[in-house]
């Protein structure tokens, strides 16, 4: 990825956001270290942190100090913000929202 700071935070949000909300990160989950997702993704650790600090603020991961972070149930701790998206974005809602 060869994109400005704020854009490569930006991509790491999406990704990780789409596998926290598409069911391929599921709660509990340990979301991979940031050392592992900045070379998997050709970012630097800045860019991840920066991700995983927003992902955090929506309500998406938590983030212990030391620890692993790992997903939070969306469905119960997700902001307005998030569920507006999953309503209104161009994917609908996923299935599991769909059937509530």
């Amino acid at each position: 990825m060869s994109a400005p700071a704020g854009r490569r935070s930006d991509l790491v949000h999406a990704r990780l956001r789409a596998q926290v909300l598409g069911g391929e990160l599921r709660p509990g989950d340990p979301v991979p270290s940031e050392r592992a997702l900045a070379e998997e993704l050709g970012v630097n650790r800045h860019a991840v942190r920066e991700a995983l600090k927003r992902l955090e603020q929506a309500g998406l991961v938590t983030i212990t100090q030391g620890g692993a972070t790992r997903v939070r149930d969306w469905q119960e701790s997700a902001g307005l913000e998030v569920l507006l998206d999953l309503v209104t974005g161009a994917d609908g809602p996923p299935p599991e929202l769909a059937r509530a």
